[in-house]
């Protein structure tokens, strides 16, 4: 298509148009906001430029003042929730579902953040029953997740399933990996209860939701074992190392045990290399260490394996494993082991500084967490631990 002169008529046409479309949409805003006192504004700017407290107390001036809004009585009780004054929130939550004039979207709005209200405020009888109430519309997700988090908290993991299930209908609300932990949390019970046929259905069915929950295959593997399936048990306990390299270490004494009630302690040994040599971590290597079998027949190979990994990482947690390793197989002045006692010190001193970190919280821990201790999240703890500066060690 060949350009035209002509054409650029239109541009001064275009730019009029669009100048007083502008006009007639400022001139509507101003119209339209006409009516609204100038303390709606002023609260804003406060929010606009962070002073949150101001803002709070200029919403709650503004609420008293304009009690038939219902949208700025949902704002002023989230401020209120948010401050941690679960009383006032209530109150006002309690004063909208009092109205008639309510709509019936606006009265699922209310009994849901009531609920909300009494779940943080650890009336949980009362959450219950509010959440429930809400039986329609969008604000149903949220409910189903409070009610969720409520049944976890008491441990209730049949009714923590049931609204798992019923959020899987809202978007964005896929918990397949939580329902896996749930059925675990019940296949533990039964374990623990020695009911073996019931523990390991909850495993299985965990795994149904998650095919890849180290935490349910463990399980399995621990039931085989009481069932006096020692071989199933390793065959069970192995396929981690497919799925998730990285939990081997939370296998190997599991695996120890089992390989040696089977006097196949060539295996087990061939198996740990492999291992190491897969997914190397400190973890891993302390743990092997620790079995007799491995510090005599398969010790060299292990210290290969970290000899590699302070050339890589130069990582000081490697050097505590050499050291140890001098000390056993070298003689030295009464002087030069002092001070290789006083490195070996400071070295274990800072391996045991590292923790387990959470991923969606930053929580640390010395030990490992299936739930999340500090934000109830599943699976979000690091297998390994952390070095000092976050970095992970496998």
């Amino acid at each position: 298509m060949e350009f035209e002169v002509w054409w650029l008529v239109f541009i001064p046409v275009f730019f009029f148009l669009g100048w007083f479309a502008a006009r007639l949409d400022l001139k509507q805003l101003l119209q339209e906001t006409g009516g609204v006192p100038d303390s709606y504004f002023k609260s804003i700017t406060f929010l606009l430029n962070e002073e949150r407290d101001k803002a709070i107390d200029s919403f709650i001036a503004l609420a008293k003042e304009d009690q038939d809004s219902v949208e700025l009585q949902f704002m002023v009780a989230f401020f209120f929730r948010q401050k941690g004054e679960l009383q006032r929130a209530i109150a006002i939550h309690k004063g909208l579902l009092d109205r008639l004039d309510l709509s019936s979207e606006q009265r699922m709005r209310a009994t849901c953040e009531i609920g909300v209200d009494y779940y943080k405020a650890g009336f949980f009888d009362r959450a219950e029953h509010s959440l429930k109430g809400v039986t329609s519309g969008k604000h149903k997700g949220k409910a189903l997740e409070v009610l969720e988090s409520l049944y976890v908290h008491e441990k209730d993991w049949e009714r923590a399933i049931i609204c798992a299930r019923e959020r899987s209908d809202f978007p964005g609300a896929s918990r397949v990996k939580n329902m896996s932990h749930y059925y675990c949390e019940m296949g533990d019970i039964e374990y623990q209860n020695g009911n073996y046929d019931k523990s390991r259905k909850h495993y299985d069915e965990a795994l149904k939701h998650h095919h890849n929950s180290v935490r349910a295959i463990l399980g399995l593997g621990n039931v085989a074992v009481q069932t006096q399936s020692i071989q199933d048990a390793i065959d069970i306990w192995q396929t981690i190392d497919v799925k998730d390299p990285r939990y081997n270490a939370l296998i190997l004494e599991r695996l120890v045990s089992s390989y040696l009630d089977l006097g196949r302690s060539k295996e087990f040994l061939e198996l740990v290399e492999k291992y190491l040599q897969r997914s190397p971590n400190p973890m891993l290597v302390e743990l092997a260490l620790k079995i007799p079998e491995i510090k005599k027949y398969g010790a060299n190979s292990v210290y290969d394996v970290v000899r590699s990994e302070l050339k890589k990482s130069k990582e000081l947690v490697w050097a505590r494993f050499l050291i140890d390793n001098i000390e056993i197989s070298s003689e030295f002045t009464e002087s030069l082991w002092q001070d290789l006692q006083l490195i070996k010190q400071s070295l274990v001193a800072y391996s045991e500084s590292m923790m387990h970190r959470c991923v969606e919280c930053g929580y640390k821990a010395k030990g490992h967490y299936w739930q999340c201790p500090a934000c109830s999240q599943w699976q979000t703890f690091s297998p390994s631990k952390l070095t000092l500066d976050g970095k992970q060690n496998d």
